[in-house]
């Protein structure tokens, strides 16, 4: 789907109340939705971060803020986008690899430090950028 174009659905629906009386429901929505793909020249793919880059915890324990970033294009959230996470320094996301939700929001899950002290890092990436989380883990 291209930018700019969408399709809207419509729906009614009716029901017999009591007495005769008739109760008519419209949903009318948007359907926003993205092929995926980084390599089309008329769109530019931003990442940015949602939650706090970097965070000081203990080795081996769950990152206290789990990372959370947006995938836009024009300033627009983007819909099932897939977003890879890959922890360096012996840690590990619970999802390495997530679509964006209705926002243009993804996140791993949780991200389980390694065991050992030192600084560690979590990057997000999407083929044409990336965001990098850092955690210091102090005993």
């Amino acid at each position: 789907m291209r930018r700019g174009q969408g399709r809207w659905h419509e729906r009614v629906a009716t029901a017999g109340g009591r007495g005769g009386g008739v109760v008519r429901l419209l949903l009318l929505a948007s359907l926003v939705a993205c092929s995926g793909s980084s390599t089309d020249p008329a769109r530019t793919f931003v990442l940015q971060a949602l939650t706090d880059t970097a965070q000081v915890w203990l080795p081996g324990g769950l990152a206290p803020v789990t990372p959370r970033v947006q995938v836009l294009s024009d300033r627009i959230p983007v819909v099932g986008y897939r977003v890879t996470f890959v922890a360096s320094g012996g840690g590990s996301p619970t999802n390495p690899s997530v679509f964006t939700d209705a926002t243009g929001a993804a996140s791993p899950g949780a991200w389980t430090l390694g065991t050992t002290a030192g600084e560690q890092t979590l990057t997000a990436s999407i083929p044409s950028a990336s965001v990098v989380f850092r955690a210091t883990a102090r005993p």
